[in-house]
């Protein structure tokens, strides 16, 4: 049986990484593995894109890096759109976006949009979220479940607590592609059920027994 691993255990062997990896780019390993997922829900879908809920840390820098790679992944344009719901987000990473040719929208562009596209990317909040969402954010994730738009949450569903099991506002997932172990929040119910699919993703950063 696979360990779960705490959210103090994921910073602590990162940063075990990074010290001996002194430039490491695990987001790009990380975006890679993102794209690799959307990019299957997307194909046979020509005319269809996406929509990345991007808050203002690194899971949001995953997630769009992972919309850049995606024209390359499926040979052809892809219309991207990108919500910095806090209306900052990581930087190199939206720059890539947009020279991919994603488009910048608001609130409501996004709640409109979520209604219709092929996919919405969840790069909202990570590790360090707190419960819930902002209201925005909720109007955003019910219209999107009740459009049976298909999410992917990158780490995990943006309003969740990685270790919690407390069903809170979130996203609802139906792959979210983790990274380093699997969460509490991912395994136990009432929180696994807005997890959907859960795919752990091996990027190279081993855990301590200690952190789990």
């Amino acid at each position: 049986m696979e360990p779960i691993i705490t959210a103090a255990g994921i910073r602590a062997a990162e940063a075990d990484w990074f010290s001996a990896h002194p430039g490491g780019d695990l987001m790009g390993r990380a975006a890679d593995a993102v794209a690799r997922t959307v990019a299957e829900l997307l194909v046979g879908r020509e005319s269809w894109g996406g929509l990345v809920v991007a808050g203002p840390g690194n899971n949001a820098g995953d997630a769009l890096f992972a919309a850049a790679d995606l024209p390359d992944l499926l040979n052809r344009a892809v219309p991207l759109w990108v919500w910095p719901v806090a209306e900052r987000t990581h930087a190199d990473a939206l720059a890539a976006a947009l020279q991919a040719g994603a488009v910048v929208v608001d609130a409501g562009a996004a709640l409109t949009l979520a209604t219709g596209v092929g996919v919405l990317i969840d790069g909202l909040t990570g590790l360090g979220g707190r419960p819930g969402l902002p209201d925005a954010a909720v109007a955003v994730a019910r219209a999107a479940a009740q459009a049976r738009v298909p999410v992917v949450a990158v780490d995990l569903p943006s309003g969740l607590v990685a270790d919690s099991v407390t069903a809170h506002d979130s996203f609802v997932a139906e792959v979210t592609v983790t990274f380093i172990g699997r969460k509490l929040a991912q395994v136990a119910q009432p929180a696994a059920s807005a997890c959907g699919r859960v795919d752990l993703v091996d990027i190279g950063v081993p855990v301590a027994a200690t952190d789990v």
